[in-house]
């Protein structure tokens, strides 16, 4: 049986984190995140853990070590993993992200959306990164144009499933939980 492995995809605030939370509770699945690479590297540097310096750090890695320069590094951590392990990428930005995971087992990409305003809401209570607080909604927007997010909702079309988080969270894990008994995926004990 091939492992199975759920690459999260969505636009800023969508609900990725929360989805792939869920997921390590519920079915005790492993999950990485790419930003993790970046926020750790920003932290040794002693540098704010801003929007743009996420997307700076994200383009010169790309730019010096190729493309996939994150999505090799969480494959090769995933792939000491055991088999049956749920595996959980978080933060899939473009089609190359998913290039490295295609021979580790089958992939579902899953879309979070849910509308701008609700994301930006999400965005600032949850001071994931230094500048989020202070952001005006314009600043967000705008924040979409930046390399690492326009190619996010192109993705949406390539998704095995759309999950809508605009409502509670009861309502998102319920549409996680109808998708996941479609692929006979079962919970951790």
């Amino acid at each position: 049986m091939a492992r199975k492995i759920i690459a999260l995809t969505g636009e800023m605030g969508s609900g990725k984190d929360t989805v792939a939370k869920y997921l390590r509770e519920k079915y005790g699945a492993q999950s990485f995140r790419f930003s993790d690479v970046l926020r750790t590297l920003l932290r040794e540097l002693e540098l704010p853990i801003t929007r743009e310096n996420l997307t700076g750090l994200s383009q010169a890695l790309r730019a010096l070590y190729g493309e996939n320069v994150l999505a090799l590094s969480i494959a090769r951590k995933a792939s000491v993993l055991p088999a049956d392990t749920l595996l959980v990428i978080d933060g899939i930005r473009r089609e190359s992200d998913l290039l490295p995971f295609r021979e580790q087992g089958e992939i579902m990409l899953i879309y979070i959306d849910a509308p701008l305003e609700t994301r930006f809401e999400r965005i600032q209570k949850r001071m994931q990164n230094e500048d989020e607080a202070e952001k005006t909604l314009e600043e967000f927007k705008g924040d979409h144009e930046l390399e690492t997010e326009i190619q996010v909702p192109l993705l949406r079309e390539k998704a095995t499933a759309v999950i809508d988080n605009s409502g509670t969270l009861e309502e998102l894990f319920a549409q996680v939980e109808e998708y996941l008994e479609k692929l006979a995926v079962k919970q951790a004990l």
